[in-house]
């Protein structure tokens, strides 16, 4: 019985908390949205990157009661697009064209006309379309979901205005990865799994397991901070 009661308590405690749970303010755009991601200047003001369906919005969210847009970039229409930023660099997938757009972030706070550019890889190794970045520790990026099939490696240490290939691999269509310590965790949607595999060497990826997921639409992967659990849904 006081068990029971315990759990009662606490369950009304946490609806209470939720019931008190709000947000800070809201910033209202006339375009659908797709994917955000954050970047935090050498004052350490701090910016959300918004993809949107015609492009990317830039906003300072220093004060998170008071978002201010600062830049807006226009591009292909696509209902989709994804962020990473590495170093003072933001990179920009999208589902329709000219592949994926490099925009160079270290001109804030000091100018908001952000200088950016198309990137469609090097000579005979272009893509046009890309589903999902993600970037690793190591300034590695993994592009994936692309027109040219698997997944493109870059290497964003050398010159990260101009990403520099370092592998391929081209076994499965991969809709969504998360990477952490040369382990890839990617998603393989309508295969209904997800794959872990061994990208330390870029140009020799082994695999090491796989995993069904629940519905067979596996959309998405990331790791808990520990790195003991993976969680991923199903479309």
């Amino acid at each position: 019985m006081r068990i029971l009661f315990l759990f009662f308590i606490l369950f009304l405690f946490q609806v209470k908390l939720v019931a008190q749970f709000d947000s800070l303010s809201r910033f209202q755009y006339d375009v659908s949205l797709n994917d955000v991601w954050g970047y935090e200047d050498e004052l350490g003001n701090e910016y959300a990157i918004v993809g949107l369906y015609n492009g990317i919005s830039i906003v300072e969210v220093s004060n998170p009661n008071n978002p201010v847009e600062l830049f807006r970039s226009y591009g292909p229409e696509t209902v989709w697009r994804d962020v990473k930023v590495f170093g003072d660099h933001a990179y920009v997938t999208n589902e329709n064209r000219n592949g994926m757009r490099i925009y160079n972030l270290s001109v804030l706070p000091y100018s908001y006309t952000i200088p950016n550019k198309e990137f469609q890889g090097g000579v005979g190794k272009e893509f046009e379309t890309a589903h999902n970045i993600f970037i690793d520790e190591k300034g590695r990026a993994y592009v994936v979901g692309t027109d040219r099939g698997g997944m493109i490696i870059y290497d964003l240490t050398e010159d990260p205005w101009n990403p520099k290939e370092i592998g391929f691999y081209d076994q499965n269509y991969i809709h969504d990865i998360y990477v952490e310590n040369d382990i890839a965790y990617s998603a393989m949607i309508s295969d209904g799994y997800f794959k872990i595999l061994d990208v330390s060497n870029p140009n020799s990826i082994n695999f090491i397991s796989s995993h069904p997921t629940k519905d067979l639409q596996t959309h998405n992967t990331w790791i808990s901070d520990n790195g003991n659990y993976l969680f991923t849904t199903d479309e």
